[in-house]
């Protein structure tokens, strides 16, 4: 998947630019197109291997995770061993989670939180996180096929561990990865895979012979000495083929190398077919003898040619990278323009200077040198295989004379001749761009990052290599320009670079002595922009040599640079232990130091377990009790992460296991939340306080309950942890434990710390926080009948009340839990059926309230009194009605008979008066078929009609109407009918409803105010209009002699105002006569619908 496909973002905006920031990503494309391209030219090969069963049926759509392919031959990885130095594993990681990313919106979890870490404090992600980042993102895909080309080009050294890093990194992929290596037949290799299956890969001769025809087609020469050997015998070049099959044994490199040795034969040019015999006929059978042959024709040539080649294979054998056409023929021509101007000044030659070197090279190099098509613009130049490097490199000494052997110097020399002889007309960048630079001197690019590489392999001890290399590197100008070319981010991005530091970057200890030696001066502590110090780049780029030289030079150990961090921080991070004990061993170090992040060496080691680290940073003086601004310290960091191996070995040495901070934390509470179970044990015999509470009053046992760690919870108890220690709520263990039971994660462990805790003594009936529950108060509000029962059977007391004098039963009754209920009563029902809490509710009032027609039934089973009333004096049925429990309301007036219907609450409301403020129709209806008194007044003398009209039920009123409710009735004390009560609140139906039912037009109230009067008082045009129409008199007047017209023409003075207003408040009360701002009772409170209102417009 394309790297350079992925939109271009800001880093702090977008993960994937992020990525793409702060570790290069490999450029796998590039390895990929040219592999796609040689296959297309033979498209059948390789075939049988797509269809072997070990390929098809048992990786690609079974459940085989490994298949090692060895031979001589989705995300991806290719190994080059031209690339050891950019194959670090955290650059391999990068480049698989950017592949995983590529074509897709969705970000994992994971890598958002780093990018956010990133963002906030600029912590940069190790590689733990980046395979967590990996596993993380892989998650949303069902199945990856992941190929890991050349796995035995993979670095493996000591130092850097690349291929046991990236094999241990394959080991912890997720099961949905579908793994595909391909290598040489190494045999440790098998080790360290561990494959489900192995594949031997070899070429069958039908696919040679179908490679070999096309390259032989795609070469006019060859294709014509061909031809020309077929005029005389129709078979040659079938006989061309097959000698050249045979000599291949099965080896597509080898008859790759026989093709290009016969293409690049001098017999071609002449057509001389009988040399082309002879060279078919003496084709080598092993790939060292091609090797040799050709590198014996190459001695053979003249000295210019002899020269130009093996000037080339000295670069492509030990050039750091791939190089390009034009990279290559830069370097040879300024390698002899320097030969050829030894004692004369010359001008460094430009790219439009160099001309026809590639037609040369490949004449002269015999076909052991290709060149590669061109990608990106560039054409790359190679050996013909890896085999051919490592051939030479054993063969170095071969017979040429000493101007042409091969070295290193004479790489140092050409890239720091490149870099020295820059024009200074070019400038440095930004002043011109280093690509303008590269476009006019190919090589600058690589010289710049490669020159210091070579310099440090040169055997030679001549002075003027190193006098050349250290005028570069003080020359200030041309060594910004240099590191503005150079590949790392880091680098190419920094100013006020010195001498010493490009050294330490490249490791070049013997420049910087010989540079002493010869009195020049070297700023060990200069600091670049970003405060780093030599010292600093040494221990980031793992030069510990020259870290040691510049320790023992005196160089500064506590400078921090922009982020906070020394030399010592940077060499943990980086998990360098050789390097951390070289400057640990040099003394005069401050350990307490923090970087902007807030980490000391010590806390940044424990969380990322470094155990040996930590273990040499408390045997230097480390404070182990060390904390940040936010209380973490180095035992916390690491009880965070999961190293136990870390917080025993901090605890050995006096780690405190409890933290200052506001949230209290201690190890032991760590432990019983995630279930560590040994820790515990290793607590307990440290005979730490097991009781110790945090910041909300939590112990190590408490957290043991919230998430269900039976294990951990034994073990706290076995210690004589306290079972009835409350938190700072007053919750105690039990109360926890029901809880959990009865929410809905409840499972078996929930049971078991409850037996657990009841059979160890825990306080079975013990009251919890404001509301003074006990733990059978919240199992009958969880609902859980078997845990009821199990605290009944431990004592629990079912006749216990709460903060608000409520039982169990009530609570349980809230539950709608009917089988709770039943427990309870079945255990006590002659005392809770008839308990009652503050409010004077019986279980009986709270089911009704409920609406639960079958635990009202279990109740009036188990002598449920009917009559009794809560501190109101209301009934269930009141309660019912409230609820507008149709169904219970009905049962409860079968079994209540008249007593229920006529029932007042101390305000004399009836259940009419109730259900017509609620607005119910059908128990309204109900009520009156049971016979309900219609006109029952209440203590304010208001009916159920004028309550039905004040909240402007128009079908109620109907109802009530139809069955003879009294219109004319008067509230008692202004002498209100319902006619007046709807004509204040504008309700238009209700007005025409009582019209239609023969109500008075004109009645007047107490002040002498009509339905006219009030109805324009408060704006109700088309109540006006419709009262005036069923014939309202309009001159009607009132005591204040006022007309309806009147009072809405006149301004609004004193005596007007006093004259209406008054007479407005009167109606915006409620049934108890209070204003309806006010609470009527606190059972009522928020009650909208009881409360009669009044619109003021």
């Amino acid at each position: 998947m394309g790297m350079n496909q992925i939109g271009l973002c800001d880093p702090k905006s977008n993960p994937v630019e992020w990525l793409k920031h702060i570790s290069k990503p490999l450029d796998f494309d590039k390895i990929h197109i040219e592999s796609l391209q040689i296959a297309q030219k033979t498209p059948k090969a390789g075939r049988w291997f797509l269809n072997s069963a070990e390929f098809k049926d048992d990786w690609r759509d079974g459940t085989l995770r490994k298949l090692w392919c060895h031979g001589i031959p989705c995300i991806y990885v290719y190994f080059n061993h031209r690339q050891h130095q950019d194959h670090c594993l955290t650059r391999l990681l990068c480049t698989l989670i950017l592949q995983l990313l590529h074509g897709t919106k969705h970000v994992s979890t994971k890598i958002q939180e780093a990018h956010s870490a990133w963002k906030s404090n600029q912590q940069m992600p190790c590689e733990r996180d980046y395979l967590k980042m990996l596993k993380s993102q892989a998650k949303s895909f069902k199945r990856i096929f992941f190929v890991v080309d050349a796995l035995d080009e993979c670095l493996d050294d000591t130092e850097a561990n690349t291929l046991n890093s990236f094999l241990e990194a394959c080991q912890e992929l997720p099961d949905n990865f579908r793994l595909l290596f391909t290598s040489r037949p190494v045999p440790k290799l098998s080790a360290l895979i561990k494959p489900g299956c192995e594949l031997p890969i070899t070429a069958n001769d039908d696919e040679i012979n179908s490679y070999l025809r096309k390259f032989i087609e795609s070469r006019p020469q060859l294709n014509g000495i061909v031809e020309k050997g077929c005029k005389t015998d129709p078979l040659f070049r079938d006989k061309t083929l097959e000698t050249i099959v045979q000599k291949s044994q099965g080896m597509f490199l080898l008859a790759h190398l026989h093709i290009q040795s016969l293409a690049s034969t001098h017999s071609l040019a002449t057509h001389n077919l009988a040399e082309f015999r002879s060279s078919l006929a003496q084709l080598s059978t092993s790939p060292d003898a091609v090797y040799a042959t050709a590198l014996e024709r190459i001695k053979k040539q003249d000295r210019p040619q002899r020269q130009l080649a093996m000037k080339a294979l000295n670069w492509l054998v030990h050039a750091e990278r791939q190089l390009s056409v034009d990279e290559l023929a830069h370097a040879l021509a300024i390698h002899t323009g320097v030969d050829e101007s030894r004692s004369e000044p010359w001008q460094l030659p430009k790219a439009s200077e160099i001309i026809g070197i590639e037609d040369a090279l490949i004449s002269a190099c015999v076909g052991i040198v290709v060149v590669l098509p061109a990608t990106d613009n560039k054409k790359t130049v190679r050996l013909i295989h890896a085999t051919a490097e490592e051939y030479i490199k054993r063969n170095q000494a071969i017979g040429f004379p000493n101007e042409e052997a091969m070295s290193t110097s004479m790489l140092t020399r050409t890239c720091l001749d490149c870099l020295t002889r820059i024009p200074l007309s070019i400038g440095s960048p930004p002043e011109s761009s280093v690509d303008d630079i590269c476009q006019q001197y190919p090589l600058f690019r690589y010289a710049a990052n490669f020159w210091g590489v070579h310099l440090d392999q040169t055997t030679s001890s001549k002075g003027d290599l190193y006098k050349l290399a250290w005028r570069f590197v003080s020359d200030k100008p041309k060594l910004d320009t240099a590191m503005h070319a150079m590949s790392d981010p880091r680098i190419s991005h920094e100013a006020n670079v010195s001498a010493v530091h490009i050294a330490a970057f490249f490791g070049l200890e013997r420049l910087v002595r010989k540079a002493i030696s010869n009195n020049k001066k070297v700023n060990f502590n200069a600091q670049t922009k970003r405060g780093e110090t030599p010292l600093y780049w040494a221990v980031t780029h793992g030069r510990r040599s020259f870290a040691e030289f510049l320790i023992q030079e005196g160089a500064e150990l506590n400078v921090p640079n922009v982020e906070k961090r020394t030399a010592l921080h940077k060499a943990i991070m980086a998990g360098d232990r050789n390097l951390m004990e070289v400057i640990l061993s040099s003394g005069s170090l401050n350990l307490e130091l923090e970087d902007s992040e807030g980490y000391t060496c010590l806390r940044w080691a424990a969380r990322y377990g470094q155990l040996k680290t930590v273990e040499a940073l408390l045997k230097s003086g480390a404070d182990v009790n060390a904390a940040d601004k936010d209380s973490y310290t180095a035992l916390r960091w690491a009880a965070h992460e999961g190293y136990k191996p870390i917080i025993k070995s901090l605890v050995h040495h006096g780690a405190s296991v409890k933290t200052s901070g506001r949230d209290s934390w201690t190890l032991l509470n760590w432990a019983a939340q995630e279930g560590q179970d040994d820790m515990v044990k290793f607590l307990v015999k440290c005979r730490v306080d097991l009781d110790s509470t945090d910041a909300d009053g939590f112990t190590a046992l408490r957290w043991a309950m919230k998430y269900n760690r039976s294990t951990t919870a034994w073990l706290l108890i076995q210690a004589r942890a306290d079972v009835n220690k409350p938190d700072n709520q007053g919750t105690q263990p039990l109360h926890a434990a029901v809880q959990s039971c009865c929410g809905p994660d409840s499972s078996k462990a929930s049971m078991n710390l409850l037996w657990l805790l009841l059979e160890n003594k825990a306080n079975v009936n013990a009251q919890a926080g404001k509301l003074g529950q006990t733990p059978l108060h919240l199992a009958a509000v969880g609902g859980s009948s078997s845990v009821v029962w199990l605290l009944l059977e431990n004592g629990a007391d079912p006749r216990r009340l709460d903060s608000k004098n409520r039982t169990a039963l009530h609570c349980a009754i809230t539950s709608k839990i009917v089988a709770v209920c039943r427990t309870l009563l079945q255990r006590d029902g002659d005392y809770l059926v008839h308990a009652v809490d503050q409010h004077g509710l019986t279980p009986l009032h709270t089911a009704a309230l409920g609406g639960n027609s079958a635990i009202v039934s279990l109740l009036l089973e188990n002598g449920a009194d009917l009559r009794r009333v809560d501190s109101n004096r209301r009934t269930a049925l009141h309660c019912a009605i409230q609820g507008e429990h149709a169904e219970v309301c009905k049962t409860l007036i079968q079994r209540g008979g008249n007593y229920l219907v006529l029932a007042v609450d101390d305000e004399k409301r009836s259940p009419l008066h109730h259900a017509a403020s609620w607005g119910n129709l059908a128990i309204v209806g109900m009520l009156l078929d049971h016979q309900a008194p219609i006109d029952s007044q209440d203590s304010k003398g208001l009916t159920a009609l004028h309550v039905a009209v004040s909240q402007g039920y128009e079908k109620v009123v109907e109802l009530l109407l139809q069955r003879g409710a009294g219109m004319h009735i008067a509230i008692a004390k202004r002498k209100r009918t319902a006619m007046h009560i709807a004509a204040t609140l504008g309700h238009l139906e209700i007005v025409e409803t009582l019209l239609r039912h023969g109500a008075v037009v004109d009645a007047r109230d107490s002040r002498g105010e009509t339905p006219l009067h009030l109805a324009d008082a408060h704006g109700h045009r088309m109540v006006k209009k419709l009262l005036v129409k069923r014939g309202a008199d309009v001159q009607c007047l009132n005591r204040r002699d006022s007309t309806p017209w009147f009072l809405k023409a006149m301004p609004k003075e004193a005596g007007v105002t006093d004259t209406i207003l008054p007479v407005v408040e009167d109606e915006r009360v409620g049934l108890n006569g209070a204003p309806i701002q006010e609470e009527v009772k606190s059972w009522w409170k928020g009650d909208k619908r009881f409360a009669a209102r009044v619109e003021d417009e």
